[in-house]
């Protein structure tokens, strides 16, 4: 199957003035206010995130990118000829996320995902005077999300057979007294662009973090030091994760959620991967609550 890039999110929010001001102070992405909205930029594309109003405090949509018109409708027979209910997205939805066309269905827990095409680009190059080497993006999309699912397995075949999703590795490790499997799924040369925790209750929010990674590890100590200026609530101090590599550090968003900073994810370059499996979240750092190791 031909390659996924996760092309734009969603974000539902109690407080968009708040959303604007941590993506522009901390994160360094430029800010587009579009009606009662807000956009997020931090590469050549338009609108990688789109904050809209709402009581949920959640991920809204994510939105999958392919290549072509004809690759987008191939997707959505697939899914319709599956019985999964999958409908079309307006004219101005779609202006709005800044694609051409685009269609909408769930995943089996429910959680709003799109297939588009034709992300816009920006008229002018990307510059973030926060964050000067730039983001990683491209063919690796703009990050990935990490959801929670009741049903691992469901949600691993569901990305294989519509997004053409392939297993990276699986994490086991304990959050508390929680024991939790986490299925890391790659679309592309990004290490992944979804994850899946397997829990044994659903969590009151879909996403637990978005990731977006710098393009130099000095964005992200810098990115780490104005998020501590600011009291922005640090959720896990800088760290390293086993299977990726990333060395990031994770903050507490305007929606309760969190944002993982991150640098240096390894690429899923050679075919076939051999999917490794993990004991353990991080290789070193990541404590909670802003301890320090």
């Amino acid at each position: 199957m031909p390659m996924t890039r996760l092309g734009y999110i969603g974000i539902e929010a109690s407080d968009v003035p708040a959303w604007a001001a941590f993506a522009r102070e901390i994160c360094g992405f430029d800010v587009e206010a579009v009606n009662d909205a807000c956009a997020f930029r931090f590469d050549e594309r338009a609108r990688r995130i789109l904050v809209v109003p709402g009581v949920r405090d959640d991920l809204a949509f994510a939105g999958f990118e392919v290549d072509s018109d004809g690759e987008l409708d191939q997707r959505v027979a697939r899914l319709r000829d599956a019985g999964i209910s999958v409908s079309s997205g307006s004219d101005s939805e779609a202006a709005l996320r800044g694609v051409t066309r685009f269609f909408r269905f769930c995943d089996p827990n429910g959680t709003p995902f799109e297939l588009a095409v034709e992300v816009q680009s920006a008229p002018t190059p990307f510059r973030s005077p926060l964050v000067e080497g730039g983001f990683v993006t491209g063919d690796g999309g703009l990050g990935h999300i990490v959801l929670g699912t009741t049903d691992l397995a469901a949600s691993e075949a569901f990305c294989a057979d519509f997004l053409g999703a392939g297993i990276s590795d699986h994490i086991h490790d304990k959050i508390g007294p929680m024991s939790v499997t986490v299925a890391f799924l790659h679309l592309n040369p990004r290490h992944h662009s979804i994850a899946y925790a397997g829990l044994p209750v659903s969590l009151p929010k879909r996403l637990n973090h978005v990731m977006v990674e710098a393009a130099t590890l000095e964005d992200v100590g810098l990115a780490y030091d104005r998020a501590r200026a600011a009291g922005v609530p640090i959720s896990r101090t800088l760290g390293q994760h086993p299977n990726d590599r990333m060395v990031s550090f994770y903050c507490r968003t305007p929606s309760g959620f969190d944002l993982e900073f991150g640098w240096g994810g390894v690429r899923i370059d050679t075919q076939p991967w051999t999917p490794g499996r993990f004991e353990r979240f991080s290789t070193w750092g990541h404590q909670p609550g802003g301890q320090q190791s």
